[in-house]
């Protein structure tokens, strides 16, 4: 046999014999997350990631994504302890390559960006947002360098800016697949 035929058998045979396995394509993306500091502990978690949309496309014991878009866009994971802000309204983000070469500027709005409380950890506010796809990148595969501003809207009804500068956008290569 050929190895194009024997390793999806050896993958269908493995998730048979394992019950309740799924193997997942991972896409590409750039990652930068910020965590909560000791020192700083009513600092927000931020974690943004520059990725393309996709879809689930469900086949028999496989889940693999799709891409729908040749643009990317961001996805915000925003958590904090206080109360301190309601909503996040848009990203302005300027993002260069190593050489310090601009590749994307621009603001863009956030779609879904209400924080709300999360019910299995109490105290602490989460929003889970994203953009549109409408960052244009073109073919990179190398660590970027970004710059973000999130606007967003604090309890009083006050515009607030939470400013994320000269950030290192690390490079995930989709693998191939994975289980869990």
């Amino acid at each position: 046999m050929t190895k194009r035929i024997l390793y999806p058998l050896l993958l269908l045979v493995c998730g048979y014999s394992l019950n309740g396995c799924i193997a997942v394509r991972q896409r590409k993306s750039w990652q930068y997350r910020q965590l909560s500091s000791k020192t700083e502990p009513t600092a927000p978690f931020i974690e943004i990631n520059l990725e393309k949309p996709v879809i689930w496309l469900p086949l028999p014991l496989v889940l693999w994504e799709i891409s729908t878009a040749k643009n990317y866009l961001l996805d915000i994971d925003f958590h904090t302890k206080n109360i301190e802000y309601q909503r996040l309204d848009s990203i302005g983000y300027r993002i260069q390559n190593a050489d310090k070469q601009l590749l994307a500027s621009g603001i863009l709005p956030i779609v879904n960006g209400e924080l709300s409380e999360r019910s299995y950890s109490p105290g602490r506010h989460r929003a889970q947002c994203t953009t549109r796809p409408l960052i244009v990148l073109g073919h990179q595969h190398q660590a970027l360098t970004g710059s973000f501003v999130i606007y967003a809207t604090d309890v009083n009804n006050r515009k607030a800016l939470i400013p994320v500068e000269d950030v290192a956008l690390h490079y995930f290569k989709a693998r191939i697949g994975s289980f869990f």
